[in-house]
């Protein structure tokens, strides 16, 4: 990756454009093929997003939705090297009516269509001899480096696009804040020898799930949940008339308390059963999935907390 970056800035531009596509292809995760046909706007469900110094794939395709629809486009946005950023912002000033990166290469090289053996061939001959840059091992390669270095086998999945990196839809549940991963990137990036992460520029916080709430608001929230319950214990406690609807009142409270504290999904609450929350003093049985295609639903283990208890 260090030649790839030093070749760059070579005087040939058939060199220049070798390793600018091995370096897309590795970011991104596309064999070359693929990534000549990357489209610098959001009409599939991967592109190159200059505007934001990213790549980026459309988290409604993950979902298995229809990808492309500009209604429905939740674009996750993975920063680029800034080296590779500044070189694909350069030529495309040079060349504003190429609309993939194919285009934008045959156009830099001044030729005819772009000579995918020759990088091929180029691409191998960077690498170790013992251990060939084959195009398919070089594109798949980044996410294995973004596990080891970050330890988060989700940051891998979302800012590689190789989801098998985490379980399956686990980045539903996946919503972290920019500067983390930009943070965790930068540290990618640099052991590679590629520099820092490009600034994106974004508005929003997070990427991902945005069903994520912040520190504050859950510690706000919690509090006044506690609240809720020591003022209705008090009031069922000392309640001389209709005690019952008071004591429902304070356990539907409790019951909201559990939920949040054990991570259940509110739902099938009837399987809450003395066995499934007793039978040890360390873990819970909870079932709360739905079993819509008839088959038995499994059940998790849940640790029993200080809170929880």
């Amino acid at each position: 990756t260090q030649r790839l970056v030093e070749h760059l800035s070579s005087d040939d531009f058939v060199q220049q454009s070798f390793a600018l596509l091995a370096l897309v292809s590795l970011v991104t995760g596309c064999t070359d093929s693929v990534a000549l046909e990357l489209e610098f706007g959001s009409h599939h469900s991967i592109w190159l997003d200059l505007d934001h110094h990213s790549w980026a794939w459309d988290f409604t395709a993950y979902r298995g939705g229809r990808s492309g629809e500009r209604s429905n486009l939740e674009p996750i946005h993975c920063p680029l090297p800034t080296v590779i950023s500044q070189k694909l912002r350069s030529m495309r000033t040079a060349v504003p009516t190429a609309e993939t990166l194919g285009a934008l290469l045959v156009a830099h090289q001044r030729a005819a269509d772009f000579d995918l053996e020759a990088f091929r061939r180029y691409l191998r001959g960077c690498g170790d001899t013992a251990h060939p840059a084959h195009r398919a091992r070089f594109a798949r390669s980044l996410m294995p480096v973004v596990l080891q270095l970050t330890g988060s086998d989700m940051t891998a999945a979302l800012m590689t696009g190789r989801f098998e990196a985490a379980a399956p839809a686990a980045l539903f549940y996946y919503g972290p804040e920019r500067e983390l991963l930009k943070t965790r990137m930068n540290q990618v990036f640099e052991w590679l020898g590629l520099g820092s992460a490009a600034a994106q520029g974004l508005a929003s916080a997070r990427q991902g799930c945005t069903k994520v709430l912040s520190d504050e608001e859950c510690i706000a929230g919690w509090s006044s949940l506690v609240a809720a319950i020591d003022m209705a214990r008090a009031t069922a406690l000392a309640a001389e008339d209709a005690g019952w609807a008071y004591l429902n009142q304070w356990m539907s409270l409790v019951c909201f308390a559990f939920v949040v504290q054990a991570g259940h999904r509110a739902t099938r609450l009837e399987r809450l059963t003395f066995g499934s929350l007793f039978s040890s003093s360390r873990v819970l049985s909870i079932f709360d999935k739905d079993d819509t295609v008839g088959q038995r639903a499994q059940p998790r283990l849940v640790p029993v907390t200080k809170a929880i208890h």
